[in-house]
C-alpha cells in the first residue's frame, strides 16, 4: 500500500510538472493580454487600452510590457512594465493574494491585492519618484508643463473582474515642483515649491482633499476642498479654500513695492484667505476683502499704482 501511494504521488508530481512546462512553453500570451484589455476597456470605456506584451515567468508571475490608456493619440496612462505575482501559499485559502510591482514615469509602484470569491478586492500600495514632466497626458490636459517628483500611498476596495473602485483613500506628495500659473497670482507667474502634500479620498462621485500643505520660499499654504471629475481631467471642477502666509521672498518676487504694500495691507494675523474655483484647466484664484480687485488693477497697469 505504501509503495502504491508513493508511486501514485510520483506520477501526480510528474504530470503536474509536464503540465506546468506545457503551460509555460505554450502560454497563450496574446489571448490573455486581449482578455485583460477587454476587462480594462469595460471598466474605463472613455480610454483606449493597449498592452504591448505579456509573458509568464515561472512559476507564478505575469509580466506585462508597455500598458497604455489612450485618449485620442495621447497616452493618459503609460506604464513601462507591470509584474503580478501570485502568492502560492494563498491558493489553498478562500482569499487569494497578489503582489504587484510596476515601473512608470521614471519611478516605481508596489503593493498587494486581496481577491475574494465574491468578486470583491482590496488593495494597498505606494508610488515613489514619478516624474511629472514625463506625464505628457496630464500636462496636455491641464495645458501647462508641470515639474516635480510625485509620490503616494493608497488603499482601496472594489469589485472585479470588471474593475469598480468603490473606496480609495491615500496621501499624495510632490517635491521640488514647479506650477505655472494661467494668470498671475500675487505678482507670480509660477509657484516653485519644495513640498506639497494632501490626503485624498473619493466620496459621492468627488475627490475630497484635506490637510493640504504647500511649502515654498515665497509662501506657506494650507488648503482643503474637493475636485469633481469631468468629461476629462482638464474639465474637472475645483472647489478649494485655504490660507496663504506670505514670506519675504514673495514681496521681493512681486516686482512692485506698491503691490507688496497692498498685499501687506490685507494680511489678517499674517495670512491671506483664498479660494480656487472653476476647472482644473482654467482655475480662478480669489482673495476676499478687495485684494483680488486691487491686484487686477496693478496687473492691468503693468504693476503701477
Amino acid at each position: 500500500m505504501k509503495r502504491w501511494l508513493l508511486s501514485t504521488f510520483g506520477y501526480l508530481v510528474y504530470t503536474l510538472a509536464i503540465l506546468v512546462f506545457l503551460l509555460w512553453w505554450r502560454f497563450p500570451a496574446a489571448e490573455v493580454a486581449s482578455w485583460c484589455e477587454s476587462r480594462l476597456q469595460a471598466s474605463y470605456p472613455a480610454l483606449i487600452w493597449k498592452i504591448d506584451s505579456l509573458r509568464w515567468q515561472f512559476p507564478n508571475r505575469l509580466v506585462f510590457g508597455n500598458i497604455q490608456a489612450l485618449s485620442g493619440q495621447e497616452a493618459m496612462i503609460d506604464v513601462d512594465s507591470l509584474e503580478l505575482t501570485a502568492d502560492l501559499t494563498s491558493l489553498m485559502r478562500k482569499n487569494r493574494r497578489i503582489t504587484f510591482a510596476m515601473r512608470l514615469y521614471g519611478g516605481t509602484g508596489t503593493g498587494r491585492i486581496h481577491l475574494t470569491p465574491e468578486h470583491v478586492f482590496s488593495c494597498q500600495g505606494r508610488f515613489f519618484g514619478l516624474d511629472l514632466e514625463q506625464m505628457k497626458g496630464l500636462c496636455l490636459s491641464l495645458k501647462r508643463n508641470l515639474r516635480g517628483e510625485l509620490g503616494a500611498t493608497f488603499s482601496g476596495q472594489g469589485t472585479w473582474p470588471v474593475l469598480n473602485l468603490r473606496e480609495v483613500s491615500g496621501m499624495l506628495t510632490m517635491e521640488n515642483g514647479l506650477l505655472p500659473l494661467r494668470k498671475p497670482v500675487l505678482g507670480l507667474q509660477e509657484i516653485s515649491f519644495s513640498r506639497l502634500e494632501a490626503s485624498v479620498k473619493n466620496q459621492n462621485h468627488a475627490w475630497l482633499i484635506d490637510k493640504g500643505v504647500l511649502e515654498a520660499k515665497t509662501m506657506h499654504v494650507s488648503f482643503k476642498g474637493k475636485i469633481i471629475p469631468g468629461p476629462d481631467l482638464g474639465r474637472s471642477r475645483i472647489n478649494i479654500s485655504g490660507s496663504l502666509t506670505p514670506r519675504s521672498e514673495l514681496f521681493r518676487a512681486a516686482g512692485s513695492r506698491d503691490m507688496a504694500t497692498a498685499i501687506r495691507g490685507f494680511l489678517r494675523k499674517g495670512a491671506l484667505s483664498f479660494t480656487v474655483s472653476g476647472t482644473a484647466e482654467e482655475p480662478a484664484v480669489q482673495f476676499p476683502g478687495g485684494l483680488s480687485a486691487a491686484l487686477r488693477h496693478f496687473h492691468s497697469r503693468g504693476g503701477r499704482p
